[in-house]
């Protein structure tokens, strides 16, 4: 890590599952150190499954509580 300039190290999952990054938590600025960087990689897999999954349900709901008024309105 000391070859790469600065400070702080930005941690950011990549997964074609997880579109939705900020919304889900998964973006960190960390102090740049082994065990920092570390401890962060092991927080963004372990709540990404528990944010994401949260995620996906407003979605879902969302898009029930749409396609019902749509349903009420006779436009489908």
């Amino acid at each position: 890590m000391t070859a790469i300039p600065g400070d702080k190290a930005v941690l950011k999952i990549v997964s074609p599952t997880v579109i939705h990054k900020t919304e889900v938590g998964r973006v960190q600025a960390v102090p740049k150190t082994s065990e920092i960087v570390h401890l962060a990689m092991h927080r963004i897999f372990y709540k990404v499954s528990e944010n994401y999954t949260g995620w996906i349900e407003r979605q879902y709901i969302q898009a029930r509580l749409y396609a019902d008024v749509l349903r009420d309105k006779g436009l489908v």
